[in-house]
């Protein structure tokens, strides 16, 4: 099943291919306005803009009763509509669905984009707005690495982002879980997998995206991405969107975990009282948890610019010995000064640790964590509450890695190899 492309709101939508979808990114008109909008964001709406030939362009160009309408706005208000003027009349894809042929309000049939008519493909989009304070792209680009370190985008189900026509936002593509729920449960999941925040409006299934230039392409996978269709959502969901039913139907990810989701003061969700006795407790075959990321550290704190990655790699390395359970990986975190540093900062360290322990869970322990253990003789003690679950207790290859410690940004939980397929096993695999 394709996706749909709206030439303009007067025209049906059309099913997208590689060859319609490139020739909209590498139309010059497109990359034109596109340099435009994040010219005049990036300005801060300078009045200047009214006197270039590019406003008085798009102002002759206007209908009559919106040029009247134009008329009456403030200088200011004048360039901000000139702007999403420029935007708005960039191509328009809706990901989500196509459309069935059904007669519009003047009785012209055509796959027209109505809510009525849509026909759900089981992809997903999350709108993430102003995740930067820049207009250029660039600063998007250096987001869009950080929160995708160490993660399999194919495995996880990503199959395109973009950065967005304002140039401080980023577009993501993914297949949807009939088991996280609708297209805005599924965003929420993702969200909290990712770390990141979503646009709420992104909800119902005639929401379309303006497409931008090829070189904004952050990652596509046109093996999915065309082809793409999920029967079992569409006949669970394609009525309901028909019918405007588009409201969350489960609670938001993480309001039933980590206790309880993000408070105003994140730092004191575990890190007095009881909680904190528990996580001083916390132990794997005798040994303090906070020994074993002491060995995993090598006795060093990272320091500032390392630290959400030494604190991401912890995280999928402690699950194995906490049950693979988010509050107890986030207990033994925070017996980390250098952590609790990160959470007041507004570094997301839960919904870190919530998309670490939906990672696919490996058969071994990852090597660094295994070498730790041994070395603190924690694996030739019988098994006590807090560990890993089962026979976890064999060796694993770790790829880029031969010391215990966590090194440079490598993940030593990557690679490990299956029994059964004699393959490699990508243990940041698909969030549950």
């Amino acid at each position: 099943m394709a996706f749909s492309y709206q030439r303009n709101f007067g025209v049906p939508t059309e099913n997208v291919g590689h060859q319609l979808l490139f020739a909209l990114l590498r139309d010059p008109e497109v990359a034109k306005k596109v340099a435009t909008v994040r010219q005049v964001k990036g300005s801060g709406f300078d009045l200047k803009w009214l006197e270039t030939d590019d406003y008085k362009d798009w102002y002759r160009r206007l209908k009559p009763e919106r040029r009247a309408a134009v008329d009456k706005l403030t200088d200011q208000k004048k360039v901000e509509a000139f702007c999403d003027g420029k935007k708005t009349s960039l191509p328009l894809v809706t990901f989500i669905a196509n459309y069935l042929e059904r007669p519009n309000k003047k009785g012209v049939v055509g796959r027209w984009r109505q809510k009525e008519g849509v026909c759900l493909n089981g992809l997903c989009v999350m709108d993430l707005d102003h995740v930067v304070k820049t207009h250029d792209g660039q600063a998007v680009r250096a987001y869009w690495q950080q929160i995708i370190a160490h993660l399999d985008l194919k495995e996880i189900g990503i199959v395109m982002a973009y950065i967005s026509a304002s140039g401080d936002g980023l577009k993501i593509v993914f297949k949807a879980r009939l088991e996280w729920g609708n297209l805005i449960d599924n965003q929420h999941q993702m969200a909290q997998f990712l770390g990141v925040t979503v646009d709420e409006k992104c909800k119902d299934g005639s929401r379309g995206h303006f497409i931008t230039t090829e070189d904004d392409i952050l990652y596509i996978d046109e093996e999915d991405l065309y082809t793409y269709e999920n029967k079992a959502f569409a006949e669970k969901y394609d009525e309901q969107y028909r019918g405007g039913r588009t409201q969350p139907t489960l609670p938001a990810a993480g309001s039933d975990a980590v206790g309880g989701g993000r408070s105003d003061d994140s730092s004191q969700t575990v890190a007095g009282g009881s909680d904190q006795k528990d996580a001083e407790e916390l132990s794997y075959h005798s040994i303090p948890v906070s020994e074993i990321i002491k060995k995993l550290l090598g006795g060093q704190e990272p320091q500032q610019g390392d630290r959400h990655e030494k604190m991401r790699g912890l995280a999928n390395l402690l699950r194995y010995v906490c049950d693979n359970s988010p509050k107890k990986v986030l207990a033994a975190l925070k017996t980390q000064q250098w952590v609790m540093d990160l959470i007041a900062e507004g570094d997301p360290v839960e919904a870190t640790v919530e998309g670490a322990c939906r990672l696919k869970y490996g058969w071994k322990k990852p090597e660094a964590l295994q070498t730790a253990l041994e070395e603190l003789g924690a694996l030739s003690s019988p098994p006590e509450s807090g560990g890993a679950r089962g026979g976890l207790n064999a060796g694993q290859t770790c790829a880029g890695s031969d010391h215990p410690a966590l090194t440079g940004t490598e993940d030593c939980s990557i690679k490990t190899q299956s029994p059964d397929s004699g393959g490699e096993e990508d243990t940041h695999g698909s969030p549950r």
